[in-house]
């Protein structure tokens, strides 16, 4: 959880993996509620590769006015595998996110037919909300929620941005 209103980097719920395989078997929970953080960057799985075994949720404004730059539900360029539960991004009506929000990961997709879907509670996103991931990488369903006064300065797209970040199934 960030608090600090300097913080300007990256999160991630899941480990580095440099060279071998970050594994974490239990739950990540991302949390950022209260503060300014337009450069912050948030991701809920792992960054080179690794492995959540339980269920990703990343939560932006809860109770508090909280600004972030963007924000993915899966990793940066490690896949979310079929052994992670869920991936929930949830941006609550003290969110404003000044970039973008995906379901899915930078250059990772989400495996699998695990529940996983955004929900905009009434936040504020300056930019595009993506059922799918950034550059690459393809999820099997979407979900994409927004919902009690949610402003989307952009657009709102059931898969993702880049060529081959598609999604396969519903969305």
């Amino acid at each position: 959880s960030a608090n600090s209103s300097t913080y300007s980097g990256i999160i991630f719920g899941g480990g580095k993996g440099v060279g071998a395989t970050a594994t974490n078997g239990a739950n990540s929970t991302v949390i950022v509620d209260g503060g300014r953080y337009q450069g912050l960057t948030i991701f809920g799985g792992c960054d080179i590769n690794g492995t959540i075994g339980g269920k990703i949720d990343v939560e932006v404004g809860k109770t508090k006015t909280t600004k972030v730059g963007t924000v993915y539900g899966a990793g940066r360029n490690s896949v979310v595998t079929n052994a992670t539960d869920s991936v929930f991004v949830h941006c609550y009506p003290n969110a404003n996110i000044v970039n973008d929000v995906y379901n899915g990961g930078m250059q990772a997709g989400i495996n699998g037919n695990n529940p996983r879907a955004v929900y905009i509670d009434g936040a504020i996103v300056s930019g595009n909300v993506y059922g799918g991931s950034y550059e690459s990488g393809t999820l099997n369903l979407s979900n994409v929620y927004c919902y009690n006064g949610a402003i989307v300065a952009g657009d709102v797209y059931g898969a993702g941005y880049g060529n081959g970040a598609n999604v396969t199934g519903n969305t």
